[in-house]
């Protein structure tokens, strides 16, 4: 018989297998809790300023401000001054960025 799996940590009939997840980044796995859900949230919406990376995230402002100087420390992420607000930035995965700046 396999063994029951879990949804958000609790035995239940929504629980589904976990989908494939891709290859980690050497490093990746020394990041903060909070840091792998920032970069998280940047692969899955890329170009989010801070206020969406918040709202994706379900992280506290100062959380994601702290995840996203560390991911930009470690080169895991990049940003983008916005065209309509310069006062904004929006945020990429570096792989990304790599390969839209190769292309353009």
């Amino acid at each position: 018989m396999a063994a029951p799996l879990l949804y958000n940590g609790v035995l239940g009939p929504r629980a589904t297998a976990p989908s494939v997840a891709p290859a980690p980044i050497p490093g990746e796995d020394a990041l903060p809790p909070s840091a792998r859900a920032v970069l998280a949230a940047v692969r899955a919406r890329r170009g989010l300023d801070h206020r969406g990376l918040v709202e994706e995230a379900h992280l506290p402002a100062r959380t994601v401000r702290h995840a996203v100087a560390r991911l930009k420390s470690e080169g895991l992420v990049t940003s983008r001054v916005s065209l309509r607000d310069g006062r904004r930035s929006h945020f990429f995965p570096v792989a990304d960025q790599e390969t839209s700046t190769a292309t353009s």
